[in-house]
């Protein structure tokens, strides 16, 4: 049976084998035909496959003849006639691209890539796979998502032999006549596609690990990245006469620490000099004083805060119903799925905050008073109960004579203690009923007064 198997893998191997030779001259003939036609001046109809790669284009790409010379951004049409050009969108990933630096055979077990574009003078090539859908790899991408994208990016790598420190920002043009095209491919790939290829590389090796700052440069570009991470302090010291100088040094800074292999001196002067070129011109402070002024932030602030008590309202009023049937905090917790500590909150807020007496079973003698919804014992009543032991009227704390008020020792944590009626807001005078004490927001009516101390 083993044989048999063998020999069956065998043959469907010999066919995919004819068939895509098969694939590769038909293609190389229609590209010969394309290139014919644009020499004599004709229109060219290109294959679906790079019209759809044309199609997805940035609108104003960078591109270049000569790295040399520096790369410049021009509109898609000028762009497309350099030999290099920018297949991505900085958020958006239409393909993905492995730097080839070498003209051996793709390993046969890969998906092979829908566009080869090849040096003819060096061999070497580029290999873009095309995915069906763009893969959005910006701050508000999946963060799950684009780590998946980074291991696929990272295993096709290590499966073609590709270069580790190319980072796809620019690509051959396929479309420019001195490279050699091949279409590979007419199927278009999704993530899942690569699993198998991703679990095989994986099973022969372990990936890499990648530090933060190379999985954003695997998404930006270092160039990028490194912008990113520099502007915001350039940000914070605004318009200066040795702003570029300061600016300079934390670009050379990044780019030491976090850049494998470092930028050069050009890139690292570029990037210090369009960041201070931005402030100094001044349009963030102009754009934030007319949107971020402190009424602004406030009005934003109240109406974020309504905004989330609304989503929340049908919550609230079933802890409050729930709290008026005897349910504790944990219950009310436990069967809303929220924190104890917003039941908490929303019962203070919608003015549930009943006072209660309760008894005090921590061993310090006499009642302590808890506001509903409280969850544990605050700061001054702590104080109140060790330190500041009420006594009964007409005693002293120290030679036992009359004080004519309640005394109360010091330390209770800013807690107050009203002694005439007035300034109990109505309630009987602590002189002539039972003591009533107020110790922040908490009310406890005792009857019984630990004499104990005295």
């Amino acid at each position: 049976m083993d044989e048999v198997s063998e020999l069956g893998a065998e043959l469907q191997r010999i066919r995919d084998n004819r068939w895509a030779a098969r694939e590769k001259r038909k293609n190389a003939e229609l590209l010969r035909k394309i290139k014919e036609e644009e020499l004599a001046g004709r229109p060219r109809k290109l294959p679906k496959i790079l019209e759809l790669w044309q199609s997805r284009l940035p609108s104003r790409p960078y591109c270049t003849n000569n790295f040399e010379s520096g790369v410049k951004i021009r509109s898609q049409n000028n762009a497309l006639t350099h030999k290099e050009i920018q297949p991505n969108s900085p958020w958006e990933k239409q393909c993905l691209v492995i730097d080839v630096d070498h003209s051996k055979p793709l390993r046969p077990n890969v998906p092979p890539p829908n566009i080869l574009v090849t040096n003819p003078n060096t061999g070497h090539r580029h290999a873009i796979f095309l995915w069906k859908t763009p893969v959005l790899v910006g701050p508000n991408a999946s963060k799950k998502a684009v780590n998946y994208y980074n291991d696929i990016a990272v295993a096709l790598r290590i499966a073609l032999e590709g270069d580790p420190n190319y980072r796809g920002t620019l690509c051959h043009n396929p479309l420019h006549l001195d490279w050699q095209t091949e279409i590979l491919s007419q199927k278009l790939y999704q993530l899942k596609d690569f699993r198998e290829t991703l679990e095989s590389i994986k099973a022969e090796h372990p990936l890499p690990l990648r530090k933060p700052t190379e999985r954003v440069n695997a998404v930006l570009g270092r160039n990028c990245s490194t912008w990113d991470a520099c502007r915001h302090k350039a940000y914070a010291l605004g318009p200066r006469p040795d702003l570029y100088d300061l600016v300079r040094a934390e670009v050379d800074a990044y780019n030491q620490e976090n850049n494998e292999p470092p930028l050069s001196v050009r890139e690292c002067y570029h990037i210090a000099r369009s960041i201070t070129r931005y402030v100094m011109r001044g349009r963030r402070q102009l754009l934030i004083s007319k949107t971020h002024t402190p009424a602004l932030q406030a009005s934003r602030g109240r109406a974020s805060g309504v905004a989330r008590r609304g989503r929340t309202a049908d919550q609230r009023d079933r802890a409050i119903a729930l709290h008026q049937d005897g349910k504790t905090q944990i219950e009310i917790a436990r069967i809303l799925a929220v924190h104890q500590s917003t039941i908490c909150r929303w019962l203070k807020d919608c003015g549930k905050n009943m006072h209660e007496p309760i008894q005090d079973n921590s061993g310090g003698g006499g009642l302590r008073a808890l506001a509903v919804g409280q969850t544990h014992i605050s700061k001054s009543q702590r104080d109140l109960r060790h330190y500041g032991r009420v006594r009964a009227p007409g005693r002293s704390p120290k030679s036992g004579g009359p004080q004519g008020k309640s005394q109360i020792l010091k330390k209770s944590g800013g807690s107050k203690l009203f002694t005439d009626a007035q300034d109990c807001g109505g309630y009987p005078s602590p002189l002539s009923s039972p003591l009533t004490l107020f110790a922040g927001p908490a009310v406890a009516n005792l009857s019984k007064i630990d004499h104990s101390a005295n």
